[in-house]
């Protein structure tokens, strides 16, 4: 899966400029909350109805940090949505919902990365807005992004909500290289059984969040860039770890 990926990294995305952007009373906290430099973010309109399809992502402590939302630029703009069965459904504004097998949703990615592709970068200025609902498998939005990978689109924005009536984009881009001020989080096994690895430290358990928001707390430099590696687990997990990791102050997000 990791392959085709790996080679859109290695692409120059120089003529993309990404800038960095369904709930329930369950949802995790992080265990300490953070200053709330921004709590008043614009919300995203969300015209094309991704938070009222799939619960999305719950990351109100993540956005009282200091990262900033994502804006859609004005190339075209397909929403991907990923329910909890980790089925994938498409839309552009004006149609309806479709529904798509892996096979249709890669057919389709390829024929709407076409609408504007740079033939000299061989790169798709397409954008993907993505709805993942919170128990879905990340097998399946690593999926996405192989297809992504695979139709050259590299834009990718994830519809999270800071408040129920407040959807924000995260800018989780594939990008054209890693920095050298890279951070790995590494979240693996399940319910009370949970690890997570942030550089060298381990947080696990039935309160792994709390530990890894501490953990993160000690991190002595800001990481340019967090790479978050969940492919066993849900976005319930990586919704945990986004809220609990706000004290890196990282300013890119990835999956991976």
């Amino acid at each position: 899966m990791r392959t085709a990926i790996a080679l859109l990294v290695g692409m120059c995305l120089s003529a993309c400029s990404p800038s960095p952007s369904g709930t329930d009373a369950s949802a995790p906290h992080s265990a300490s909350a953070p200053r709330r430099h921004n709590s008043a973010h614009t919300a995203w309109p969300d015209d094309l109805g991704v938070a009222a399809r799939v619960a999305v992502p719950r990351l109100e402590a993540f956005w009282g940090g200091r990262f900033s939302p994502a804006k859609p630029g004005g190339e075209p703009m397909l929403a991907v949505c990923v329910d909890a069965q980790g089925k994938y459904a498409t839309r552009r504004k004006g149609e309806e919902w479709a529904t798509r097998t892996d096979p249709d949703l890669l057919h389709t990615l390829r024929l709407f990365a076409e609408e504007s592709f740079d033939l000299d970068a061989q790169l798709s200025h397409c954008q993907v807005v993505l709805g993942v609902h919170r128990n879905a498998a990340m097998s399946a939005v690593l999926g996405v992004q192989e297809m992504m990978a695979q139709a050259r689109i590299a834009r990718l924005l994830l519809v999270t909500v800071e408040r129920p009536s407040v959807p924000l984009l995260l800018d989780i881009s594939l990008l054209s290289e890693r920095p050298k001020n890279t951070l790995l989080l590494a979240i693996t096994g399940s319910g009370q059984s949970i690890k997570a690895r942030l550089g060298g430290e381990m947080a696990e358990g039935a309160k792994w969040a709390a530990e890894l928001a501490a953990i993160a707390a000690r991190v002595p430099s800001a990481p340019e860039l967090l790479e978050i590696s969940a492919s066993t687990l849900t976005m319930l997990e990586v919704e945990t770890a986004l809220n609990a990791c706000v004290p890196l102050g990282m300013t890119r997000i990835r999956l991976v």
